[in-house]
């Protein structure tokens, strides 16, 4: 349990490698990413998941289970350890982002790349097209018989993030970061 939780950690420090003042993100190399207003998710969303994923730093693979509520309410992401003692809690109101923790440090970077992440995965295309088009990133998507299977973002010409969705699993690849994770929708 304590390796869990310091491998956790770990992670979310790894997210930690700029400092910011506004409720935006360092995407690329030089581009930034606002957090999108709540009507970017398009349908309301309110799924349980199993989070799998590799790290710079990490011998192994880190497991946490999390609950995800997205709607005009909020965006709200609760992290539970393997034994189901609640790690974390990230809310955005749309305005505001809080991250609190009684076990990871509370730097409010963290949380605004835990929201970043759900917003590349669950956004609307409209939404991320118009922030990624004031920023200088492309968004690229593919799709098989009408479905979504795929988003890159590039910044100047390199793959910056790539996110696969197959059935209830989306796996996403942060290229510049070099990490990794499967998101398991149960």
């Amino acid at each position: 349990m304590r390796k869990a939780i310091l491998v956790f950690t770990a992670l979310l420090l790894l997210f930690a490698l700029t400092s910011c003042t506004s409720l935006k993100v360092r995407m690329g190399e030089s581009s930034d990413f606002h957090l999108l207003p709540l009507s970017a998710v398009g349908e309301p969303l309110d799924s349980y998941q199993l989070v799998t994923g590799t790290f710079p730093g990490m011998e192994d693979e880190m497991a946490v289970e999390a609950w995800l509520v997205w709607d005009d309410l909020g965006l709200e992401l609760m992290l539970f350890a393997p034994t189901g003692q609640t790690m974390g809690k990230v809310s955005y109101d749309g305005q505001k982002l809080s991250f609190e923790s009684t076990f990871l440090p509370e730097y409010r970077i963290i949380g605004m790349y835990i929201v970043a992440d759900m917003q590349l995965c669950f956004a609307s295309s409209d939404a991320l097209e118009a922030e990624f088009g004031e920023n200088g990133m492309i968004l690229v998507e593919g799709f098989e018989h009408e479905v979504l299977t795929r988003r890159t973002v590039f910044e100047k010409g390199a793959l910056v993030y790539e996110i696969t969705y197959n059935g209830n699993v989306i796996k996403v690849s942060n290229n510049l970061r070099d990490y990794s994770y499967t998101i398991e929708i149960l």
